[in-house]
């Protein structure tokens, strides 16, 4: 389902992709005897594409300081300098929950029941990401304001959408991230593709590629770097880290949210197949 979104991203159907159901599900991904599987993902995607295209220098420092959750925190005042996700992983996950607030357009209400806190504190929380990334709110105002009275908003390689009076204002705020996030998968794929990697599961700010088991680590590293040969491309200069996780026959594919769960069933179904 190329192209299926407004934004542009690939949304295939839950119901016909290995990533829409449940977690553990996951774990049916498994290479073939001699294939490796490479999952390449951005890291903080949306958060460094907001970073380059508003040209805000905290929000850049930021990301590039490897934790931006962690990089909030302390630029708002609520961590010492040198904090990390270990020392300090409280404050940390509160201020996570608020960058992942503002790139999905939640608010204070919203925010103050995932908290569980009162609403003006959650008001008091999103203003403080406000205060922090002022050059990112002025340009996100900017660009909004733009779109609606010129009733379209593109990316730099003109995917656009056009503005009526029935579009969501979180969906013209969020345009710009989530739709260079996708020209960047485009790229990225492109870029792969030219080095030898066969892309597979295109979704929204990630891809699987396959390749010879015998193929190292630091080769497909190497090929990752086409992810951000596309984000230098896209954000103008501006590169965006990934993370790449190998999985080589017989081993299968997991994501740790569903570890449990699918040793579970797997236990589960061991008599069923010792009496088949």
């Amino acid at each position: 389902m190329a192209f299926r979104s407004k934004t542009g991203r690939n949304y295939p159907p839950s119901s016909k992709f290995i990533f829409g159901p449940s977690t553990w599900l996951r774990s049916l991904i498994k290479p073939e005897p001699g294939r490796a599987i490479a999952y390449i993902d951005w890291i903080s995607a949306e958060f460094g594409i907001a970073a380059a295209l508003s040209d805000d220098a905290r929000m850049k420092l930021a990301y590039e300081s490897g934790d931006v959750y962690m990089a909030f925190a302390i630029d708002a005042g609520a961590a010492p300098v040198g904090a990390t996700k270990h020392t300090h992983a409280d404050i940390r996950e509160l201020y996570k929950l608020i960058v992942l607030a503002v790139q999905y357009g939640q608010g204070a209400a919203s925010l103050a029941k995932t908290l569980g806190v009162p609403q003006w504190r959650a008001q008091e929380l999103l203003d403080l990401h406000r205060r922090v990334y002022g050059r990112y709110w002025q340009w996100s105002e900017w660009i909004s304001q733009a779109a609606t009275f010129g009733r379209t908003i593109e990316t730099v390689f003109r995917w656009p959408i056009h503005v009526t009076a029935r579009t969501k204002p979180n969906t013209i705020s969020n345009f710009p991230m989530q739709s260079h996030g996708a020209e960047m998968l485009r790229w990225a794929c492109t870029f792969a593709t030219e080095q030898g990697m066969r892309s597979m599961l295109l979704f929204r700010t990630h891809f699987s590629s396959v390749g010879a088991m015998r193929r190292s680590k630091t080769w497909w590293r190497r090929r990752a770097g086409a992810m951000g040969q596309a984000s230098d491309l896209v954000l103008g200069g501006f590169v965006l880290r990934s993370d790449v996780n190998i999985v080589r026959y017989p081993d299968r594919y997991s994501d740790k949210r569903g570890v449990q769960m699918w040793d579970r069933v797997m236990r589960l179904l061991a008599p069923t197949e010792v009496a088949a």
